[in-house]
């Protein structure tokens, strides 16, 4: 194929299209606000019963006195603030967010309400409902910027979404388990490797890290084409693998640079105290700056679908 998709055309395309579309920044800056002043839904309570289970493993086993005292400061010091609610952040389909996992005490405004969810089924209840509000934004914050991404398209009637809902609800959770299958013989070899010797934990690392994004990259634009083109989620897999083969090469040089720009932003807009005025600047920073990603994202789909479609004009043609 003599055509490529291109790569930093599609990003200049993002910030041009955000832009126009300024509303969908309401998406990332409306959950990351929600996270930041709403109640937390811990399990702290559950976590210490795991901690002190824990702590009599640990003792039974001879570990270090210090080690087992930093471990279980970091533990109880996450899962003290830890709210059920970061199940709105989606896998993989969902709405970026800059305090999902952040276990805030407080905000700028004061300290912040805590309800223990550690008894009963509370909890998977909790983490079913947040889950599956966070897909149904997701699903709208990604149908709205593809609508962004491409002005011209058909317009879609309002089933189109459902639809799309229940194939990324299909997708999502056919990519974790899949990714569960893969990551857990890599896990054992990990610690394997790692119990023997450093230099051999940190090669099996990145063998590891090698094998799941050849696997991540390809079906990066699952959701896209879901999306895009009102596939099934096993139509999507199977178009999302085919698709990007002959552009493996350049769809790997884009869905790096993504994750380098998310990652290395990410760690500028995560330096505000969780009082401080400025981690308002950073909740916006990252909402403009991952919704750029993802119409960018769009937009590069979209040159992958204009060039089949040359290649099919031509082919017919002939």
């Amino acid at each position: 194929l003599k055509n490529r998709p291109k790569i930093f055309s599609s990003l200049g395309d993002g910030f041009k299209t955000l832009s126009n579309h300024l509303y969908l920044l309401l998406f990332p800056l409306g959950l990351d606000l929600y996270f930041l002043f709403a109640p937390r839904y811990t399990i702290s309570e559950l976590a210490n019963q795991t901690l002190d289970q824990a702590l009599t493993l640990a003792q039974l086993t001879n570990q270090s006195a210090d080690a087992i005292d930093q471990a279980v400061a970091t533990f109880t010091s996450y899962f003290k603030y830890f709210s059920l609610s970061s199940a709105l952040r989606t896998y993989p389909v969902g709405i970026p967010s800059l305090l999902s996992g952040r276990p805030l005490s407080e905000n700028p405004f004061g300290p912040v309400q805590l309800y223990d969810m550690s008894h009963g089924g509370r909890i998977v209840l909790a983490i079913l409902i947040f889950s599956l509000i966070g897909l149904i934004l997701g699903t709208l914050y990604f149908f709205w910027s593809s609508k962004a991404a491409q002005p011209t398209a058909e317009k879609k009637p309002f089933k189109t979404i459902i639809s799309a809902f229940l194939n990324l609800f299909i997708l999502s959770l056919v990519m974790i388990l899949a990714m569960f299958l893969i990551s857990l013989p890599f896990a054992l070899i990990f610690t394997l490797f790692n119990s023997l010797s450093p230099v051999l934990g940190l090669i099996a690392y990145f063998v590891t890290a090698m094998v799941l994004l050849s696997v991540i990259i390809p079906l990066y634009f699952a959701p896209h084409a879901i999306v895009v083109l009102d596939q099934s989620a096993f139509q999507a897999i199977s178009s999302s693998l085919k698709m990007i083969r002959p552009f493996y090469s350049s769809a790997s040089i884009f869905v790096t640079l993504e994750v380098i720009i998310a990652f290395l932003t990410n760690l500028l807009w995560q330096t505000p105290a969780d009082n401080s005025p400025l981690l308002f600047v950073g909740i916006f920073g990252h909402a403009l700056v991952t919704t750029v990603l993802l119409i960018a994202s769009f937009h590069y789909f979209a040159n992958i679908v204009k060039i089949y479609e040359e290649i099919f004009v031509v082919q017919k043609a002939t």
